[in-house]
């Protein structure tokens, strides 16, 4: 994959972020973009291509360092810097691209519910998590390249003062730029000499835009961060609010079971005491007919 990016760039044309995002024109980062299945599916692959596109452009940048730190000529040096800032610009339009993807998607899903809304917001997260990683992993190669780019710069500038202290070494390479170190160079008669101090001052200009580029990348991750744990915020509210709704309706469960037995029991005792009512009814009716047409007093008198 990333020979392919490096035999892009090497070509007649390479390609550009704007072919690219044409090509992906599909992708609406707007709010509504997940309206239905068809476009929420639809982003979610988009935002895996771009995903796929920044790796491949990362370990084609890799490469690209690497070549840089063996340059020979200055030719080389200027041809395959103006492809590194290619690269470097296409793959931060394409993580901006993606960024705005994720964090459309999950305002679309930041309300939703149910089954539905769980299976959006875990899609979401784990493409917030895979661009975390691609985003890291560039980070890592502009580390590296920058930690060598410098010692670089500093065999380079022992060149022209090889008994520079460290600490005038690190002040020369992060001054490169200014007019202290512009005057060093115009004051060095030794042609080599001040090749070297040239060369120092011309690789301060790609070694700020690496610490640019780092401290872009880093913010980038910051964000998508901030994103994963809001919405893992939201979840987890969800989450509680489902227990607690599950809680609310075994409590509810057993009073009604609870009322059901009241009620069981209350009835049975009714039953009961309706029974009584009618034997004792039965009973006073009983006495009133037997003492009240005096057949206790035929009895008697019979016997």
């Amino acid at each position: 994959m990333a020979r392919d990016r490096l035999n892009e760039l090497q070509g007649p044309r390479s390609r550009t972020p704007n072919d690219y995002e044409m090509k992906n024109q599909y992708a609406r980062p707007a709010g509504g973009a997940a309206s239905d299945d068809t476009d929420f599916l639809q982003q979610v692959d988009n935002t895996q291509q771009l995903i796929d596109r920044i790796k491949s452009n990362i370990s084609a940048i890799d490469q690209l360092h690497s070549r840089s730190l063996v340059a020979l000529s200055n030719d080389d040096t200027t041809k395959n810097n103006r492809m590194v800032d290619a690269l470097q610009e296409e793959t931060n339009r394409l993580l901006q691209q993606a960024r705005g993807n994720v964090k459309a998607m999950a305002a679309a899903t930041k309300r939703m519910k149910g089954s539905e809304g769980n299976v959006r917001r875990a899609q979401q997260s784990q493409l917030a998590k895979k661009l975390m990683n691609a985003v890291q992993e560039y980070q890592g190669v502009q580390e590296s390249f920058k930690k060598k780019w410098k010692q670089r710069m500093e065999r380079e500038y022992r060149i022209a003062r090889p008994t520079a202290t460290a600490a005038e070494v690190e002040n020369a390479i992060e001054t490169a730029d200014g007019p202290i170190f512009s005057q060093q160079i115009l004051t060095t008669r030794i042609g080599e000499q001040r090749r070297a101090l040239e060369e120092v001052q011309n690789r301060h200009v790609e070694l700020q835009k690496i610490e640019q580029s780092i401290e872009q990348l880093f913010n980038l991750f910051q964000d998508m961060q901030l994103l994963l744990d809001t919405q893992q915020e939201q979840i987890t509210q969800i989450d509680q609010h489902v227990d607690n709704t599950v809680a609310y309706v075994e409590d509810g469960g057993k009073e009604m079971q609870k009322a059901v037995v009241h009620r069981r029991n209350t009835r049975n005792r009714m039953w009961c005491l309706c029974v009584a009512v009618i034997i004792l009814i039965i009973v006073i009716a009983f006495l009133i007919w037997w003492f009240g047409f005096n057949h206790a007093g035929v009895t008697f008198g019979s016997k």
